[in-house]
């Protein structure tokens, strides 16, 4: 059965790659934006992945909840603008935003600049990984249940962190993966590839932390923006959706960053390490002892 659904899985991937490979080529119709919208979306992507990333932002300018903008960061060190593909370009031409910056922060990107630069204009941040197919309603159902508590962020695939009798937190590998709909906990661990609905004022601060989270976590975004939101005061919301997984783009480049993190506990050591910048402890994290 385990075979079958793979199988099920990687086939459908393959008929939305194919589908928006056309719509790519084919189509001359505006992204569905709104200037209106309360929401922007922003992504990055580098190496093999900037030629398929494309795919994904046909997916997202689908939204039934138009978002204001869909910014796509890039760093001058990956790709300069003269080269960006041609699949790019045509998404520009139809409302895409290219920015491209002089350094590289890696994964970073796709929320650090993208709040320095819309905090005051937008309510919220929706981010999203480049190598993943995401449904119309992402938006507007992430919005739904943000407008429950305005004090969590949205997400849409998550883990529940989990501790020892003693309130050590456990490796991230023995966490619980969310089931169905978990709302406003301290415990619930945001993962970006499932997209992340963030409150511009959960990130209060997050741009005078560049130079911090690139020593104590420069490869684990995922961990910083959950320890700055608890910081500002916001819980986290799992919301239960009919997809276990979102269906993904197929490339060999896929999960490399989480392969180093994940297999060589590498994202045990930065949240350790970001733990001891913001002062936080498990009891802040939802042990109760």
């Amino acid at each position: 059965m385990k075979f079958f659904s793979k199988l099920v899985f990687y086939f459908v991937s393959m008929i939305h790659q194919l589908y928006y490979y056309v719509v790519n080529r084919l189509t001359s119709k505006s992204i569905n934006l709104d200037p209106k919208s309360k929401y922007s979306i922003s992504l990055t992507s580098y190496g093999e992945r900037l030629n398929t990333v494309y795919l994904t932002i046909e997916s997202l300018a689908k939204q039934v909840c138009a978002p204001v903008s869909i910014t796509l960061w890039l760093s001058k060190e990956d790709i300069s603008p003269e080269e960006i593909p041609r699949s790019l370009k045509r998404l520009k031409s139809r409302g895409l935003d290219i920015k491209f910056i002089d350094e590289n922060i890696r994964s970073y990107k796709k929320l650090y600049y993208e709040y320095i630069e819309k905090k005051e204009s937008v309510s919220f941040i929706m981010t999203a990984d480049d190598d993943v197919f995401y449904p119309s309603w992402l938006g507007q159902l992430a919005l739904e249940q943000a407008s429950i508590n305005s004090q969590s962020v949205v997400c849409f695939r998550s883990h529940l962190m989990r501790f020892t009798s003693t309130g050590d937190i456990l490796p991230y590998t023995q966490w619980e993966k969310c089931q169905g709909t978990v709302e406003d906990r301290q415990d619930v661990f945001p993962t970006g590839v499932g997209s992340v609905l963030y409150p511009t004022g959960a990130l209060v601060n997050l741009d005078s932390h560049r130079a911090a989270f690139l020593e104590h976590a420069p490869y684990a975004d995922d961990v910083w923006f959950k320890a700055c939101t608890l910081k500002n005061g916001y819980t986290s919301t799992n919301v239960g959706h009919n997809l276990e997984h979102f269906y993904c783009v197929l490339s060999k480049q896929r999960k490399g960053l989480e392969k180093v993190n994940i297999g060589e506990g590498k994202n045990d050591t930065q949240l350790k390490a970001t733990m001891s910048y913001f002062g936080l402890t498990s009891n802040d994290f939802g042990y109760d002892d």
